[in-house]
């Protein structure tokens, strides 16, 4: 994991883009004597209500009678419907601006699913996105490894720096205050799951 944290510090350094609006979308500002760190365990949720603002989607959910609330990327929730999730980042008395609203206490979640195994809730107009297998077909960098040979191998290069060569076929800014970059090689197939590294 740790090697693809670093594969995508270099990625996001190595990217430039310029913004098309001005708009200024509300970021949760991060303050040190706010935040407390999450289990990484799974929760099952059941959803209590939906809010919608700026580019989240803020949930009350009840998990096994204790209520709280959560925020992830806005996403398509039904109240009453049965969510999980893994993680996130809890602080404390955040204010929402679009929301004109303080939470005591909220959770920012970064995956939201709609199955134990993992199948994420899609935000609204999604399907038309969903990044698929392009028609790439980029060598490997030399002393390098493919995007499948990544995957394969992940045991052993844990904690390793790895080179990897391919295309950007997907790219997400300032999304949870992180910027999401896909790229494919042409390595690997959707049915394995092994074609894209994020």
């Amino acid at each position: 994991m740790r090697y693809l944290k670093i594969l995508f510090l270099l990625l996001a350094a190595a990217v430039t883009f310029a913004a098309c609006e001005n708009k200024k979308e509300e970021q949760p500002e991060i303050n040190q004597n706010q935040m407390q760190a999450s289990k990484s365990e799974s929760h099952q949720i059941k959803v209590l209500e939906t809010v919608d603002a700026s580019n989240y989607t803020y949930l009350r959910v009840d998990e096994n009678g204790k209520e709280y609330w959560i925020a992830a990327p806005q996403m398509t929730a039904q109240v009453g419907g049965t969510l999980y999730y893994r993680g996130g980042m809890e602080m404390l008395n955040f204010e929402s601006k679009s929301l004109n609203r303080t939470f005591a206490k909220i959770l920012f979640v970064d995956k939201v699913s709609s199955s134990a195994d993992g199948g994420v809730v899609e935000a609204p107009g999604a399907r038309g996105v969903q990044v698929g297998k392009e028609d790439v077909k980029v060598e490997a960098a030399k002393g390098g490894i493919t995007v499948a040979e990544l995957y394969a191998k992940k045991d052993q290069l844990e904690g390793k720096l790895v080179k990897v060569r391919g295309k950007v076929t997907k790219f997400n800014p300032d999304i949870m205050s992180k910027n999401w970059v896909h790229i494919q090689d042409g390595s690997g197939e959707p049915a394995n799951n092994n074609f894209d590294i994020m």
